[in-house]
């Protein structure tokens, strides 16, 4: 074979390796707490005390609670269901968009949290309170305070929905625009 075959051969073979790699998204978990029970029969793992799940991929998260239930799916290699029981505190890294901006998350509630690992659906219930600020910041960036009983934030379609709802809007005006708004 001449090197005019072969070199294109060589570029696609490797084409064909690197798209593969380049297109799968890989999601890694670490999850620290006092105790741990792993029911295997049922792909569930249960967690107490002082929980912390630290979560990389392409949304960045970092959940703390009490007490937290994973459901595996059934071939118990992915997380299927999430629940965190008592206070928890969410962190959430969203990836950024096509104008190059991320959100991120903070969630806060009293009673629990789910997360559906799936439908990238997370709710939280009991004197919640969710800020939403938009990265980088800059001088059209706004910051929004949600403050609600019950919350579902859908992380594939960036939608926040609750109730009863009461919403706090703090945006940025360049210095000038400022000084107009005052007259």
């Amino acid at each position: 074979m001449n090197a005019r075959v072969l070199i294109p051969l060589i570029l696609l073979a490797g084409a064909a390796v690197a798209w593969p790699q380049a297109h799968t998204q890989t999601t890694t978990a670490d999850i620290t707490a006092a105790e741990m029970v792993f029911r295997f029969q049922k792909s569930e793992f249960e967690f107490t005390g002082n929980c912390v799940l630290k979560i990389s991929g392409a949304n960045t998260a970092e959940m703390y609670a009490p007490r937290m239930v994973f459901q595996l799916t059934s071939g118990g290699s992915q997380l299927k269901h999430l629940t965190a029981y008592g206070p928890t505190k969410v962190t959430v890294m969203t990836p950024k968009n096509e104008e190059g901006q991320r959100r991120k998350i903070v969630a806060e509630c009293k009673e629990y949290a789910t997360f559906d690992e799936p439908e990238q659906m997370l709710e939280m219930k009991g004197d919640t309170v969710v800020d939403v600020l938009i990265l980088p910041e800059g001088p059209d960036s706004q910051r929004l305070r949600f403050n609600m009983n019950e919350v579902r934030i859908n992380l594939k379609t960036g939608e926040l929905t609750g109730k009863p709802a009461r919403v706090h809007f703090e945006g940025f005006l360049p210095a000038g625009e400022a000084e107009e708004g005052k007259q």
